[in-house]
């Protein structure tokens, strides 16, 4: 059954990805009215500091939406996330992505959970999954 669960959870996962690629392509897509794109603001000349990116990159994939639904206070979906990228932790490297994931998951939730009812449905509902009743 819980097996069932989690795969239930993994594809809906996979179809809302698959859906949310296609909306950003649609807005990708040129303007037909003919006007020319904004120019591109060139790097700032006295920084002498060189571009690096903002994010290192993620070992476990799936780990920065995460991270995106907490910071959205979207701690249903953020939990699901956790729960279905559990199966994809296989290496070593994976499982302490997910052992910090899941730790970020919990105290954020357990922050929020006394002024939050959907952080304390959430909360309830990792601790069911993960530990039973």
């Amino acid at each position: 059954m819980t097996r069932a669960l989690l795969l239930l959870l993994a594809l809906s996962l996979g179809v809302m990805a698959g859906c949310k690629k296609q909306q950003r392509a649609k807005d990708a897509a040129p303007s037909t009215t003919g006007e020319a794109p904004p120019p591109e603001t060139p790097p700032a000349a006295s920084s002498s500091q060189p571009l690096t990116p903002t994010r290192l990159v993620e070992k476990l994939r799936g780990a920065s939406v995460v991270r995106d639904d907490l910071k959205k206070k979207d701690y249903a979906r953020a939990v699901e996330g956790l729960l279905a990228l559990r199966a994809y932790a296989v290496s070593q490297e994976h499982r302490m992505e997910h052992r910090e994931l899941s730790s970020e998951v919990v105290q954020a939730l357990a922050a929020a959970a006394p002024t939050d009812p959907n952080a304390a449905k959430a909360l309830t509902a990792y601790n069911v999954t993960m530990y039973g009743r």
